[in-house]
């Protein structure tokens, strides 16, 4: 029989030591491979070092930007990508493949500068622009799951974009321009193709580019113009083959941090008790207390729960988007039409945080005559969304949750807390927060605008367009009695109070919105130096608000929410308003050989809004540039 080999004892003992030899040399090898690389970045027309150029490590967040001079220092790995990127020149991918990469020079785009840009009434070549504008091409947000105009906004130059929720149907930004100009309302002035209408209206996969006027620029649209003007540009048919393009999106929507707390009842006891201690107070929690729910944590626990409610009160949200457009364009015409679709369900549990919107978007024209192009727009927007109740304050009821809280009893009631809890006489329960009422808005918001477009004598252009603007909004909302239960003895709490629920109110809103405006336009260039631009205009806007609510309590129950079913009217009000604004307005441009800009824009407001003698304000602007280069 052959003797059985023994392994070195020896060996034995070194194998563990091996092991973590080989993980040091591992992890030794892995930050070997990172170094920091250097360079300078420079412009490619006259070697001139280049600051606040960003330097963006390819496929991650890590990045820099260039000193004065030009220079960087960055973490890579070796056969990694660097892309060096600056507003007005080309971007540029370089591989690393040492720890200094030299001088890196990056060429002006060209066709950024000589492209058009939309300004107030009217279009410029981005390079004779003297106002401070930032414009935004919409291809750079294809692919992602922008749900509103406004949150695109995030990340442009000169502009404050706050999202400060991401509830489906009120996910929209707050947009400061020129930060906190009047008493009331600080939003900046929004156009859509030459037409005022909410930025949050529009369906992102219709809109070709967005253009924030902030400056002497923003003047010519005269008092309204304090907090800054976004201009928005629809797409249009181009191509002359049909097109039919589909876009689908889906996504998981998930919170991105929430706070770091105990769901241990015991400890949360103990520790509680302990604060109450430092404070030179008596403790929340007496020991039999803590040791009765020690003990009783084993085999009930619904009396004595250990609930992690952001578990139980949050779950995994969905998006899905359809978009579907058909274009094409010819010599004497050009068309657009799109439908869009978006359902989105938000991350409270339950049914009642979703939203559906529902979108159409038309613009064509036709050239009637070598002088005359008439078109069409549409843009319109069904949506509807629903929360509960109290919906607004649940995660500010959710941040009081407590483990030591009964989620629901075993027959579904929803639970309370049988322990005495200074300061929570009246638990907030979270998942009956989620399920309690309803608050239900449906809206519909069609603007549609007609144009025309005349070429006169003497190279003078004429534009005229006409634009309505509808908004209907009927907000529903209704919230039972809603009571919740001791799990050791059975008693019920009102947690809301019985003289006001159940109660119901509608509140119905109806705008309407007449915007009409029209210019001449006249262009000619002297003595091939000499450029000369007028345009003269005048404006007529009227505005429409409606109003009404009506509120009823005295409902039997919860099985039947109409207004005619409650037996109590408690508010009844309605109001309706209207003003008008007449304005008129001019730009005149000089361009001295293409180096030399300079540009004066007058607008003279007339409103309803005051009183007769006080209703009329002049509004100028001068701006001048000088094109170094």
């Amino acid at each position: 029989m052959e003797p059985k080999t023994k392994r070195p004892r020896s060996v034995r003992r070194l194998s563990p030591l091996l092991t973590c030899l080989c993980f040091l040399l591992a992890c030794h090898a892995s930050l070997y491979a990172q170094q920091t690389v250097r360079g300078t970045v420079v412009s490619g027309k006259d070697n001139t070092p280049m600051p606040g150029v960003t330097v963006l490590l390819s496929g991650t967040t890590t990045g820099v930007t260039t000193s004065d001079d030009g220079t960087f220092a960055i973490q890579a790995t070796p056969g990694s990508t660097l892309i060096f990127s600056m507003v007005g020149y080309l971007s540029k991918e370089i591989k690393v493949s040492g720890s200094d990469l030299g001088t890196i020079s990056l060429d002006e785009d060209v066709k950024l500068l000589e492209s058009v840009v939309v300004v107030g009434y009217g279009t410029q070549k981005k390079l004779n622009v003297t106002g401070a504008i930032t414009t935004l091409d919409m291809t750079q947000k294809e692919g992602e799951p922008t749900t509103n105009i406004s949150n695109s906004l995030a990340g442009m130059p000169g502009m404050f974009v706050h999202l400060g929720q991401s509830q489906p149907g009120v996910d929209r930004s707050q947009i400061r321009i020129r930060g906190m100009g009047t008493l009331s309302d600080n939003d900046p002035l929004v156009l859509v193709d030459g037409i005022e209408y909410s930025i949050d209206e529009l369906n992102p996969d219709d809109v070709e580019t967005v253009t924030v006027l902030k400056d002497a620029s923003a003047a010519i649209y005269g008092s309204r113009a304090a907090n800054g003007v976004i201009l928005i540009t629809t797409k249009t048919g181009r191509g002359k083959k049909s097109n039919v393009n589909y876009n689908y999106y889906y996504g998981i929507q998930q919170p991105t941090m929430m706070p770091d707390v105990i769901w241990d009842p015991i400890a949360y006891m103990k520790l509680k008790n302990q604060a109450m201690v430092n404070q030179g107070k008596q403790p929340n929690y007496s020991d039999a207390e803590i040791a009765e729910y020690e003990s009783g944590m084993a085999t009930d626990p619904i009396t004595y729960p250990a609930n992690n409610w952001f578990d139980i009160a949050l779950k995994n949200g969905q998006i899905q988007k359809h978009n579907i457009s058909f274009s094409g364009s010819a010599d004497q015409y050009q068309y657009r039409l799109s439908l869009g679709y978006m359902n989105r369900d938000g991350i409270i549990i339950g049914p009642k945080d979703n939203e559906k919107k529902y979108s159409i978007g038309l613009n064509t024209s036709v050239n009637v005559t070598d002088r005359l192009e008439v078109g069409l727009t549409l843009d319109g927007y069904y949506r509807y969304y629903e929360e509960p109740f109290y919906g607004g304050s649940f995660f500010n009821y959710l941040m009081r949750a407590l483990p030591i809280l009964t989620d629901t009893l075993a027959d579904g009631r929803y639970g309370n807390s049988w322990l005495r809890t200074p300061g929570r006489n009246n638990w907030e329960n979270p998942r009956m927060i989620a399920e309690t009422g309803y608050s239900k808005k449906v809206v519909q918001r069609f603007l549609a605008t007609i144009f025309a477009k005349y070429e006169l004598p003497f190279d003078i252009h004429y534009n005229i367009k006409f634009g309505a603007d509808k908004y209907d909004g009927l907000l529903t909302e209704f919230t039972p009695q809603v009571k919740h239960y001791n799990p050791k003895t059975g008693a019920a709490t009102n947690w809301n109070s019985p003289a006001t629920a159940p109660r119901s109110a509608n509140t119905d809103y109806n705008d309407l919105n007449i915007h009409f405006y029209n210019t001449l336009d006249w262009s000619r260039k002297f003595a091939d130096k000499h450029t000369v631009g007028l345009m003269l205009g005048a404006s007529y806007d009227h505005f429409g608000h409606g109003q009404f609510l009506a509120d009823m309590t005295g409902y039997l129950d919860a099985t039947l929410t109409a207004l005619s079913a409650g037996s109590e009217r408690r508010v009844i009000s309605g109001n309706t308003t209207e003003d008008v604004l007449e304005s008129y307005f001019g730009r005149l441009n000089y361009d001295f050989g293409g180096k030399y800009l300079l540009e004066g824009t007058f607008r003279y407001d007339g409103s309803s809004r005051f009183a007769p003698g006080h209703r009329w304000g002049f509004f100028p602007s001068v701006s001048a540039g000088w094109l170094i280069d």
